[in-house]
């Protein structure tokens, strides 16, 4: 039986690294970038869970300064936690990069969220 359920996850600084490296692609200087920004959480489903997917089906983004997004990257996961009473384990990662070089993100607030979507695969019991 396939099923799915949805979450918004909120996503906070992991680090502030010059470059993020995702998927194979690099942001390359001079820029100003969020640095890693992850979040994770637990879902459960009514049965076993056999194998579940993830993907991005919106996001959220607000500063106080005036930042100008000219990449992103977001990735999702899933992790059976407890495949057997429905647990898992959804997480979000990513970056952005400023479209100018001007704007530093250390130390200034902003806000980043993700909704991801998880659909499973799961027993009918």
């Amino acid at each position: 039986m396939t099923d799915f359920q949805t979450v918004r996850i909120e996503m906070s600084k992991l680090s502030l690294d010059v470059e993020r490296h995702v998927e194979g692609h690099r942001y390359h200087g001079p820029f100003s970038s969020t640095g890693t920004l992850a979040g994770q959480a637990t879902l459960t489903f009514p049965s076993k869970v056999l194998r579940a997917v993830t993907a991005v089906s919106s996001f959220h983004y607000e500063t106080k300064d005036d930042h100008h997004i000219d990449k992103l990257k977001l990735e999702t996961s899933a992790s059976l936690l407890r495949a057997d009473r429905g647990e898992i384990l959804v997480g979000v990662e990513g970056a952005f990069k400023d479209s100018t070089p001007d704007d530093d993100f250390r130390g200034k607030p902003f806000v980043m969220s993700a909704t991801v979507l998880c659909i499973v695969e799961r027993d009918e019991q």
